[in-house]
């Protein structure tokens, strides 16, 4: 096993790290630097495809430290309280840090009169109480829209699918592509998570946490387009920056680069993600380190 490597890459000529400079262009240094003096190779789908290859290597080494932000408490995986967990707050987790968001959850969770609200009967029993538990941990980081989101999506889960986010995806037949469509279609039975970009979180982090999900069609869960994607998919050549706003666009780019290649769009998230927090350090720099560290330890 490798374990946690350091980070003792060095970064491209004229880039500076995403995480100091969380303001600038998507990847862009400064306003006079261009894409093409930040771009890791010509661009083309093979080029992409060897860099990808190097960075999840990277990623599943520890390269960029540790793998997962989410935390959840200790209980019966199999149950629905566990289900709710890996449901709910993936429709609330924009505009803010995604660690907070788990972290917000998990003391919601763990505090014994807020604990409520991941059991969506309870949850939608009374707006107010559910908004006041939300607010606790600031688990809902804007108190009435999210609590709003929460409180909907728990009533529809609990007076149409007995409260369980698992007979949501069994009455449709656990296809992924038929959970999206039903879905994305009922948006005010589903807001926010109803869009792109958090209905593919969700089922990606279903898919990912959720033993026995019985998700089919794993293809089908486009990869999710946050602005740390987007950074690292202009870096790569895979869009332009001007490209880079259109999420869909993004998703779709994504998915025909990576159609053939035994990987499924929605596995580069977390690497890309963690690969832009980090800097972007060269793709070769990222296996000279992999190649070190065996080394060392033979």
């Amino acid at each position: 096993a490798l374990g946690i490597l350091p980070c003792f890459f060095t970064r491209p000529p004229n880039m500076r790290s995403q995480v100091d400079q969380p303001h600038l262009p998507l990847g862009f240094d400064d306003s006079t630097t261009s894409c093409s003096e930040i771009l890791y190779g010509d661009g083309s789908p093979e080029q992409i495809l060897s860099a990808v290859h190097s960075i999840r290597k990277a990623y599943e080494a520890g390269v960029f430290g540790d793998r997962d932000h989410e935390v959840y408490p200790n209980i019966d995986r199999r149950s629905v309280w566990w289900r709710c967990y890996f449901t709910l707050p993936c429709a609330i987790n924009y505009q803010r840090k995604s660690e907070g968001l788990w972290l917000a959850a998990l003391r919601t969770y763990e505090d014994c009169d807020t604990r409520f609200v991941f059991d969506c009967a309870s949850a939608a029993a009374d707006f107010s109480k559910t908004k006041e538990a939300l607010s606790v941990y600031r688990l809902a980081a804007f108190p009435e829209r999210q609590s709003n989101i929460w409180f909907t999506i728990a009533s529809t889960l609990a007076e149409r699918f007995d409260g369980d986010p698992e007979l949501l995806i069994e009455n449709h037949d656990s296809s992924v592509a038929s959970v999206k469509s039903f879905v994305s279609s009922n948006k005010k039975l589903f807001p926010y998570i109803s869009g792109p970009k958090l209905l593919n979180y969700w089922l990606y982090i279903y898919a990912t946490f959720v033993p026995d999900h019985g998700l089919l069609g794993r293809e089908d869960i486009s990869v999710i387009p946050d602005v740390h994607v987007k950074r690292a998919s202009v870096v790569l050549g895979v869009v332009t920056s001007g490209e880079s706003s259109n999420t869909e666009l993004v998703a779709d780019c994504w998915r025909r680069v990576l159609e053939g290649s035994g990987i499924a769009p929605c596995d580069i998230h977390a690497p890309l993600w963690r690969w832009s927090r980090s800097g972007f350090p060269h793709p070769d720099e990222l296996m000279a380190t992999l190649e070190r560290s065996r080394t060392s330890g033979d």
